[in-house]
């Protein structure tokens, strides 16, 4: 039990370490697999139990956890998609080498780490209204986004006392925007009332230069800089954003309006490449697990929740959802067209690594804009989330202390630093 790493207020035992090495070759030699060598392979068992207890830790110090009645429900879900019994899966796991409590001690620490990772990296991930627009518009949707200003007109000293007072307004309605200010008027014993007006809708070219030079950083609600003219002073609180569709009636049409497309229904095993696994062996491994989902001896969602790099996915036994093929990489698309229903496809290459597919059901798209972003939404996010959760990783380890005990391998982050 001596010390091979240690990671932050935590440390990983070679025992530990020996124990999760054996389970892995286990594997390999149960599927009759080729296995990479022993010290590469060590080397990517030490990163992935280093980064599990970096998140382990940062899960404690946020308060997330799991229950013992919410592992025991995620026990039943994994015995479920295995298409097994709990007993079953018991002698499953202790036929490859690992204990039943060994494997909740597992799937504990995955469930904790997907609500730590989906908390703290996806769910912040950024997706800006132009990147949605820029994918509409390779659909050959033109989108146009249009504004209502509420205009506010005084002298510029009253303006400036103004200002703070409609920043925290709150909803941007202009009859509540005039009981404010009528509030703010009676308390500074101003004898000139507010005036307040409500613009019609404008294209952005239209609006007024001072919102224009705003409008990339300005949210409904939010309150313009003072500008000057002969009618005297005023500021501009964007009330409402909307988009229209130039030909197609926008939103405000029926919602047939909007052209139609098939979605599909699809789940999906991703093996990124890297220095051990090149396009070859990743095509191999995938080809391997098809033969194996194939025969029943394992399940997709199963080898999914295991095996795949697909960060989102692989927590939901590598199910998209509902996705278009327009919002897919060229390689992945095409596979999705031509997939028959319930059938597994691939392996096939994409940019993003190797895939195997399978396509579960297709359906016609509502036809609404609003339910088109939110699908172009989810995708970019999906496509994002690898880089944002390896930047968290690197950016977690960079904040805590890890040292490496190993033979030649003896290092800290310390010393990467210097």
């Amino acid at each position: 039990d001596s010390i091979a790493v240690v990671v932050g207020e935590d440390v990983i035992t070679r025992r530990e370490l020996q124990k999760e090495v054996q389970v892995i070759v286990n594997e390999y030699r149960a599927r009759e697999k080729e296995m990479p060598p022993i010290g590469a392979l060590e080397a990517q068992i030490v990163e992935k139990l280093i980064n599990d207890k970096l998140q382990l830790q940062e899960a404690r110090r946020l308060g997330i956890q799991i229950d013992e009645l919410a592992l025991d429900r995620s026990m039943e879900n994994l015995a479920r998609k295995n298409n097994m019994s709990l007993e079953e899966l018991r002698r499953a796991s202790e036929k490859e080498g690992l204990s039943y409590a060994d494997l909740r001690a597992r799937v504990r620490t995955q469930v904790i780490n997907q609500r730590l990772i989906q908390q703290i990296v996806i769910n912040n991930i950024d997706v800006s209204d132009e990147e949605i627009d820029a994918e509409i518009r390779k659909l050959g949707i033109d989108v146009r986004r249009e504004y209502r200003l509420i205009r506010v007109r005084h002298n510029a000293d009253a303006l400036k006392e103004a200002r703070p007072i409609l920043e925290d307004a709150g909803e941007p309605g202009v009859q509540h925007i005039r009981r404010v200010l009528r509030k703010h008027q009676k308390q500074t014993e101003r004898t000139t009332p507010y005036q307040t007006q409500l613009l019609g809708w404008r294209d952005a070219d239209e609006l007024p230069r001072v919102v224009r030079e705003q409008l990339d950083t300005m949210a409904v609600g939010s309150v313009s800089r003072i500008v000057k003219n002969k009618r005297g002073a005023q500021l501009y609180i964007l009330a409402d954003v909307r988009e229209d569709m130039p030909g197609l009636g926008g939103e405000n049409q029926p919602k047939e309006v909007m052209p139609k497309e098939r979605l599909y229904e699809a789940r999906h095993i991703l093996i990124r490449t890297n220095v051990i696994d090149d396009a070859e062996s990743v095509s191999r491994r995938l080809a391997r697990m098809r033969r194996d989902i194939e025969s029943g001896k394992r399940t997709f969602a199963e080898l999914a929740e295991r095996y795949s790099d697909d960060p989102i996915s692989s927590f939901k036994g590598g199910s998209l959802g509902w996705v278009s093929d327009k919002t897919m990489v060229a390689e992945f698309a095409e596979q999705l067209r031509n997939a028959p229903v319930g059938e597994i496809v691939g392996p096939f290459v994409s940019p993003y690594g190797g895939h195997l597919l399978e396509v579960t059901g297709h359906r016609e798209s509502s036809g609404d804009m609003s339910s088109l972003r939110a699908r172009i939404e989810s995708e970019i996010r999906r496509r994002k989330s690898p880089g944002e959760i390896r930047q968290w990783q690197v950016d977690l380890r960079n904040t805590h202390h890890v040292e490496i005990r190993l033979g030649d391998r003896r290092r800290s982050n310390r010393e990467d630093a210097l």
